[in-house]
């Protein structure tokens, strides 16, 4: 097969989740399908913040810049796929052109007004739209995701599958404790007991009412255990501010900011528990990568949260702020209820793996190329 995806995403500063999936899927579809051609597509202005990839040296690897205005033409005659792995197509394709194929990750804009800006929401709105139109595959990381893209986007229906995000090797093998103690003492100089929250500081993420579930723990608890946030303040930032301003124990709450990726498995091992009560979540990483890191997860008890979680976190109503702070106060004193999360959550873990991702969506190209439809309709 001749592959084009758009990796555009993995030269984002701060290594988002999307970034993420990019690499890790590319990287997978090197590994197990060294025979097929990959074209690398890129925005011009995002070549130079491109990181080392680090791909199978036995793949086809083509670069080629990715001009929107001009994508039908590249794309005419030369690939048999392309994938967009952040649900952007181009907006006109030839009958002629490859099969267009998108990944989508959530679809929190169409399902609150809560969650962003509005001149966002639109944007991702006209996204959504076109893609459930133009792609001829949409794959959802999760059944949530896909449910909820399906109840706004009907079109959506027929032409999308589930494939599951996956976790990282390094956070299976837990880094040697002066290794890990360089990061959390030394660089990070973090307190010796904290529970963690990993994930944008924003509206969507709950994180003003984990403040606020923090501060009534700290109040019913002696011990001196931090809270530490670790993420870029977003939409919403104001109110989450204003909570931690506000909150009895503000001294035990460290905001450490976006972490670099090669510090999270450190990050995820020392910490009590992550506390994860977010709104929605289209699949939710930090949830994966704490549980095979050996880390307790609390988490929500809505959206994709509890289908990744499934019974092997401590589920929560996420709007129920004494819940929130009733479960961290258990999983900090009940030394059998944390390391019955700690099993669980290893056992969960196993089920997520970028191989399996890579190929699940190895399998889903040969479907759409062996089935020969496009936008739908069987090609004669």
């Amino acid at each position: 097969m001749r592959i084009g995806l758009d990796i555009t995403p993995a030269a984002r500063s701060g290594g988002t989740g999307i970034a993420r999936y990019t690499v890790s899927l590319l990287r997978g579809l090197c590994e197990l399908g060294p025979e097929n051609e990959y074209y690398l597509y890129c925005k011009l202005r995002s070549w130079s913040r491109m990181p080392q990839l680090e791909l199978d040296t036995r793949a086809k690897l083509h670069r080629r810049p990715l001009l929107w205005t001009a994508t039908p033409l590249l794309l005419q005659g030369s690939l048999d796929i392309f994938h967009s792995p952040d649900l952007r197509l181009p907006q006109h394709t030839r009958r002629n052109g490859p099969y267009l194929v998108a990944t989508v990750h959530d679809v929190f804009s169409a399902v609150s007004d809560r969650f962003a800006e509005e001149k966002f929401r639109k944007k991702k709105l006209r996204q959504y739209r076109h893609t459930a139109e133009a792609a001829d595959l949409i794959i959802a990381v999760s059944r949530t995701t896909r449910n909820d893209l399906v109840r706004f986007f009907p079109q959506a229906g027929e032409k999308s599958v589930v494939i599951y995000e996956g976790v990282d090797e390094r956070f299976w093998q837990p880094p040697p404790p002066v290794e890990r103690r360089r990061i959390l003492h030394d660089e990070l100089r973090l307190p010796e007991r904290y529970f963690l929250f990993v994930g944008n500081l924003t509206e969507r993420k709950n994180v003003a009412r984990l403040v606020e579930a923090f501060s009534r723990f700290a109040g019913s608890n002696r011990e001196r255990i931090f809270l530490v946030l670790a993420g870029r303040e977003s939409f919403g930032r104001e109110r989450i501010m204003d909570a931690i301003a506000k909150a009895k124990h503000r001294d035990r709450i460290i905001r450490l900011g976006y972490i670099a990726h090669h510090r999270l498995p450190a990050l995820y091992r020392g910490a009590i528990a992550l506390v994860f009560p977010t709104l929605y979540e289209g699949f939710g990483l930090p949830i994966v990568e704490a549980m095979a890191s050996g880390c307790p997860v609390i988490t929500s008890n809505r959206s994709a949260n509890a289908e990744i979680a499934s019974d092997a976190a401590y589920l929560v109503e996420p709007e129920d702020t004494d819940a929130i702070a009733s479960a961290m106060y258990e999983v900090a004193t009940d030394g059998a209820l944390r390391d019955r999360l700690i099993e669980r959550g290893r056992e969960r873990a196993r089920i997520f793996s970028w191989k399996k991702t890579a190929r699940h969506t190895l399998a889903a190209y040969a479907e759409l190329l062996r089935t020969g439809r496009k936008n739908g309709k069987t090609e004669g």
